[in-house]
C-alpha cells in the first residue's frame, strides 16, 4: 500500500511540472501578442503636420523656384532668402519684402523692366552743337558763293553779260557800253549813255530805274 501512494505522489508531482510548465508558455505567448498589437498600433499612427508652418510657393528671378516650408509669422525675404536669393534682374520695387507670409501664398518676383532711352530731340536751326574734344573735326567744304544782291546795275563796271540782261540791251550794245568805257572812262551821267550807238534817251529813260553810275 505504501508503494501505491508513493506512485500516486510521482503522478501528481509531473502533473503539477507540466501544468505549470504549460501556464508558463501560454502567459509568454499572450504577452508576445499583446506587444505585437501594441507594435502595430504605434505603426499605424500618421505623422500629424506641424500647425506652426506654412508652406508658400517661391518663383520668378530667384535662384531656386519651389515650395517651401516656413514657420508662421516668416516674412516674404524669409522665403526669398531659402528660394537660394534674388536673381541680378529681379526687380525688389515690386514686391513687399517685408510682408508676413500665410499658409499657401505664391511669391512671384519679376523682373526689371528696362529702362527707356530719351528721345533725341532735333536742334533748332541756328543752334550752335557742342563738338566733343575727341571727336574728329572734318574740314569746311567749299561753298556756293552767295547770290548778288539785286538793285541796279554799275555801269561802269557791270560785264557784257550783266548789262545784257537789261530790258532792250542786247549783247552787241553791251560790248558797246564796255567799249565805250575803254575808250572814255567811266560814264559821268546816265544821259552819256546816250553817246553809245543804238540807246536813244528814250531807253535811257526806261533803264533809269535799273542802273547807276556807282558810287
Amino acid at each position: 500500500m505504501l508503494q501505491r501512494l508513493a506512485g500516486i505522489g510521482r503522478n501528481r508531482y509531473v502533473m503539477a511540472v507540466v501544468t505549470g510548465w504549460l501556464a508558463g508558455v501560454i502567459l509568454l505567448l499572450f504577452f508576445l501578442l499583446l506587444r505585437g498589437q501594441r507594435d502595430t498600433i504605434i505603426l499605424q499612427v500618421q505623422p500629424v503636420s506641424d500647425p506652426l508652418a506654412v508652406q508658400v510657393y517661391v518663383g520668378g528671378e530667384v535662384s531656386s523656384p519651389g515650395l517651401y516650408s516656413l514657420r508662421r509669422g516668416s516674412r516674404v525675404a524669409d522665403a526669398v532668402t531659402l528660394a537660394g536669393g534674388l536673381l541680378p534682374a529681379a526687380d525688389t520695387a515690386a514686391i513687399g519684402m517685408a510682408a508676413v507670409l500665410e499658409d499657401a501664398d505664391q511669391i512671384i518676383v519679376p523682373a526689371r523692366r528696362p529702362t527707356p532711352q530719351p528721345a533725341i530731340q532735333a536742334a533748332p536751326v541756328g543752334t550752335p552743337i557742342p563738338v566733343n574734344a575727341d571727336a574728329t573735326i572734318l574740314p569746311d567744304l567749299p561753298t556756293q558763293p552767295p547770290p548778288e544782291e539785286s538793285g541796279p546795275v554799275n555801269i561802269n563796271t557791270a560785264s557784257i553779260d550783266a548789262l545784257d540782261d537789261l530790258p532792250g540791251i542786247g549783247p552787241v550794245i553791251a560790248g558797246r557800253i564796255v567799249e565805250y568805257r575803254l575808250q572814255h572812262g567811266p560814264f559821268q551821267t546816265l544821259e552819256e549813255l546816250e553817246e553809245v550807238a543804238g540807246i536813244s534817251m528814250r531807253m535811257v529813260e526806261e533803264l533809269r530805274p535799273l542802273i547807276s553810275l556807282g558810287s
